[in-house]
């Protein structure tokens, strides 16, 4: 079950990204699309990444990298309505480093040959 929940919270951490990287590209043709963020992503990674500490997520280190992307979603949201160019690029290198480490999760349980039975 962690390696599905990591999987779709990686999806979430790329939509952001995405989002994210758009807003810089070109802001007027294509601005921080806030609504799509604020009405789908964010809260999404926010239940999900809550999910995973409140016992979906088995291992501590993935339970300690969900508290950190639950913190980040705090921070998405008080950041995300009027944000700076250079907010953007904070929140951006944040869902990166973010992305990138569950990904690293996600490939340790891919090597990992230890069965886990759920309760």
């Amino acid at each position: 079950m962690e390696k599905f929940q990591l999987k779709r919270i990686l999806k979430q951490l790329l939509a952001i990204e995405d989002h994210l990287e758009a807003g810089l590209e070109d802001p007027i043709d294509s601005p921080l699309c806030i609504d799509c963020l604020q009405e789908k992503h964010i809260p999404l990674l926010e239940i999900l990444s809550s999910e995973c500490i409140s016992g979906v997520c088995y291992t501590g280190k993935a339970k300690e990298l969900m508290n950190k992307i639950f913190s980040f979603t705090q921070t998405l949201k008080s950041n995300v309505k009027n944000p700076t160019e250079e907010t953007i690029k904070d929140l951006l290198s944040q869902a990166r480093d973010l992305r990138k480490q569950v990904y690293s999760l996600i490939q340790e349980d891919n090597n990992d040959k230890t069965i886990y039975i759920e309760p």
